[in-house]
């Protein structure tokens, strides 16, 4: 078994550390904080973007509306295309850490693994930069690093959990990202609303699809039986996530790199701005409000704190997995994953991750099962010579 204080120890500095760079220091400290709570009461932006301000009569919910309803109101309305075409590019890899933690429920006895709903609502109030390494520890903690259980449904889920987490997820992204031409800032900001509790729709879209399949298909053999076709659809589903980031990811990744103009040039999408006095590049001074860039870089680091804990989490895991099972060296894979990044995205990186352990998951599991049944024939062949 791996040490686990090492790696859970880092993953909790994560947390800190992104509730330092998200909440603490400048520039959240000093203007993105002042602007929402000004916001709030007068019910305009500083370079006077209206806000709905009021959703469901509970304050603090109906605060957190404002301030996703006012960054999304932002990111569309033409005048900041460098927060928009990010967006954009986060959003689609977010579907693989979707699938990762609501198929690990499934593995779970205890703890916050469980519950990826809950993990998933906890991220929209705290952002995922600050619950991604805190769940990640609880899975550290909760599940085997080579679990061998499977539900008793394991194929339903399977066979549910991609058209969930395209229709509780992606849609309502798709309509955050490209909302409907002609409408108003203020409609905008009601589907940011409306979009806020998308991890609800997906264990709800979720819990109705694998009622549909029990009832056409009845129940599976059992989670031993399927186990090689639960590894096929798994992997499927992954790599349907990963061609999602991929798409994202040279829908706006590529074309930043050759862009003339500065509101789509790379810099300005996804180096932090802070950054861009260092650059060997010029970038025309911005006329935007300090909000805008600032909400741009709440994302950038809230990414960057997500993709640290994403390879921290999956580099322990291949590192332990190796030792009981021919694999490449970490080396090998650390460069493939690098390489697979830059090519289609972290998100396609983490589904390619997440195939390969799943794949030594199946051989330990065959593994120990075909020990089972070489005992069995043992016992088997001693009764028969006894008798």
């Amino acid at each position: 078994m791996p040490p686990k204080v090492p790696a859970t120890s880092f993953l909790w500095s994560l947390c800190i550390l992104a509730v330092v760079l998200i909440f603490i220091i400048p520039p959240s400290s000093l203007v993105l904080i002042p602007t929402a709570v000004s916001a709030w009461k007068t019910g305009w932006l500083p370079d006077g973007l209206p806000l709905r301000r009021f959703y469901t009569g509970f304050v603090p919910l109906d605060f957190i509306f404002m301030v996703y309803g006012g960054v999304s109101g932002a990111a569309v309305d033409g005048n900041d295309e460098a927060t928009h075409l990010f967006c954009l590019w986060f959003l689609p890899q977010l579907c693989t850490v979707l699938l990762f933690t609501y198929w690990e429920a499934g593995r779970a006895k205890s703890g916050l693994a469980i519950w990826p709903t809950f993990v998933c609502i906890l991220a929209q109030f705290l952002t995922a930069g600050v619950t991604l390494p805190a769940y990640f520890v609880s899975h550290i903690h909760n599940i085997s690093s080579i679990p061998t259980l499977l539900p008793a449904d394991a194929l339903t889920r399977v066979k549910t959990i991609l058209p969930a987490i395209i229709l509780g997820y992606l849609v309502p992204s798709w309509f955050l990202v490209f909302p409907p031409k002609g409408v108003s800032l203020d409609t905008v900001q009601k589907i940011s609303a409306a979009w806020q509790p998308f991890p609800l729709y997906t264990a709800a879209f979720w819990a109705l699809f694998r009622k549909v399949d029990l009832s056409a298909f009845g129940p599976s053999a059992g989670p031993h039986q399927d186990a090689s076709r639960v590894l096929i659809w798994l992997s499927r589903s992954y790599y349907v996530c990963g061609l999602i980031a991929a798409w994202a990811h040279l829908y706006v990744f590529v074309p930043s790199l050759f862009a003339t103009e500065s509101s789509h040039s790379f810099a300005n999408i996804f180096i932090p701005f802070w950054l861009h006095p260092y650059l060997p590049i010029s970038l025309p001074a911005g006329s935007l409000a300090a909000y805008r860039p600032c909400s741009r870089l709440l994302f950038q680091h809230d990414w960057l704190i997500m993709t640290i804990a994403i390879l921290t989490f999956f580099a322990r895991s291949h590192l332990h997995m190796r030792t009981g099972f021919p694999s490449m060296g970490i080396e090998s894979w650390a460069f493939r994953m690098l390489f697979i990044s830059i090519v289609g995205g972290p998100g396609a990186a983490l589904a390619w991750a997440a195939v390969k352990r799943e794949e030594k998951i199946a051989s330990a599991q065959n593994a120990k099962n075909a020990r089972k049944l070489t005992l069995q024939e043992y016992v088997f062949a001693s009764d028969c010579a006894h008798n």
